[in-house]
């Protein structure tokens, strides 16, 4: 199976075939690939003065754990919930961050055949393809997903 751009239909298709855990696997290992743009952004509210912690990289981070067997801490998880979603710094702006903000909104728009979305693409039917064929997530194969789309602490698009 090779995804294309656009093609949510049979993205969620493909999801609806996996258990659980492994939608949960497979959403977490799409958010370690968005994940630099957003390190990106935290860097910028930083150097103009915010102070919040990495709630998302925490919430994140407990996530992967649940996957690897880690009891959930139901209290925990919905204070990360509610405090990622109150101290994002959403209306903190300067003159970079809207603009790196509608970057990456052009990002997601970008045409079928950019290689870009095309590294992406296959990126992901390969994320699913192992995820079919894996029927128990071990720790091994929990890391591989986390880190098998490392780019150096690149995003995807090789920014830094």
């Amino acid at each position: 199976m090779n995804l294309k751009y656009g093609q949510l239909d049979i993205l969620e298709q493909e999801l609806e075939t996996l258990l659980p855990m492994h939608r949960i696997a497979f959403a977490a290992a799409c958010c370690e690939k968005l994940y630099p743009h957003y390190d990106i952004l935290l860097r910028i509210v930083r150097e103009e003065g915010w102070d919040g912690e990495d709630l998302f990289r925490i919430a994140l981070d407990e996530i992967w754990q649940f996957l690897a067997g880690k009891k959930v801490d139901v209290t925990r998880f919905r204070q990360l919930h509610f405090d990622c979603d109150q101290s994002y710094p959403s209306d903190y702006e300067n003159v970079d961050t809207p603009e790196g903000q509608r970057a990456a909104g052009a990002i997601l728009y970008t045409v079928s055949n950019h290689p870009f979305t095309v590294r992406e693409m296959a990126k992901q039917s390969e994320d699913l393809q192992r995820l079919r064929e894996t029927p128990t997530l071990t720790g091994e194969f929990l890391q591989w997903l986390r880190t098998s789309s490392k780019n150096g602490g690149k995003s995807l698009l090789d920014l830094s």
